[in-house]
């Protein structure tokens, strides 16, 4: 496991939309990679904290290199 030192650009509470959380609200949270990159997350209001946003970081940075650098070879229909 490698650290990773992110800035936060942005912090907003908001209602969420997602399935299940819908009329509660969430911490929509921006955040730059070194390379210049932006992601975001969203945390559930109740479990807002430092510690939880490191964790919910830690797991969509971990979705992104599951995926980064690899190949796909996609085959488009002729004609479009």
């Amino acid at each position: 496991m490698s650290e990773v030192e992110v800035e936060i650009l942005y912090v907003t509470k908001t209602l969420s939309t997602r399935p299940g959380r819908v009329g509660k609200e969430d911490y929509i949270i921006v955040y730059r990679l070194p390379e210049g990159f932006t992601r975001q997350v969203s945390v559930p209001a109740e479990e807002f904290s430092e510690e939880k946003l490191k964790e919910y970081i830690a797991k969509d940075l971990a979705e992104l290199y599951k995926w980064r650098g690899k190949r796909l070879k996609i085959s488009v229909p002729a004609g479009t």
